[in-house]
């Protein structure tokens, strides 16, 4: 707001004209933030609070004092109004971005917590994904692949016996009857 208004420019601003479904929706949601505000009034404004009673739990019910809710109030507005009065102070003299120091870094970096997020849940889920490849690669796809070779070689070796020949087929099943008769003629 200030830096449009108020902070000087080298360049010369110009508004853009605007369709108007985007200039009704823009009244709308004006309309929506002046008057959302009401519906959930404090009591001590003469509000009745029915949005967060609603919102709330019977077993969660946390009231609050109207001296602790004025306090919150004032807390919330002084804080606002801070930052109102220092982006004026700022911005009056110049449209450049301010310089806060170590916090304005901290600022500009979004208090690290990408390289926090990076650090403690990408790499680590990066090197168990890696992990997971390799097991599954060099290990089970290892077995698998000797598990169906093995099952290649011993059909090859059972070419000759499956050959589709009904005559070698009497031929084997002569010998396993004779084998069992052996057997059963030795054990009894």
């Amino acid at each position: 707001l200030f830096i449009v208004f108020i902070a000087p420019s080298a360049q010369e601003h110009r508004l853009l004209p605007q369709n108007r479904l985007i200039l009704f929706t823009l009244f709308i949601l004006s309309l929506g933030a002046l008057f959302t505000g009401f519906i959930n009034l404090p009591s001590f404004f003469g509000g009745t609070e029915r949005y967060s009673i609603w919102l709330n739990l019977p077993d969660m019910r946390y009231p609050l004092s109207h001296t602790n809710e004025i306090i919150l109030l004032l807390l919330n507005l002084s804080f606002a109004l801070l930052g109102i009065i220092m982006a004026y102070v700022h911005y009056r003299k110049s449209a450049d971005e301010p310089t806060l120091g170590t916090i304005g870094l901290w600022i500009r970096n979004k208090f690290y917590v990408d390289e926090i997020y990076h650090l403690l849940l990408i790499r680590p889920i990066g090197y168990l994904s890696h992990l997971a490849v390799f097991i599954d690669e060099r290990l089970i796809d290892r077995f698998i692949h000797m598990l169906s070779f093995s099952y290649q070689r011993l059909s090859y070796y059972s070419d000759n016996v499956q050959n589709g020949n009904i005559r070698y087929y009497a031929l084997y099943m002569s010998i396993g009857i004779v084998s069992i008769f052996i057997y059963l003629g030795i054990q009894g």
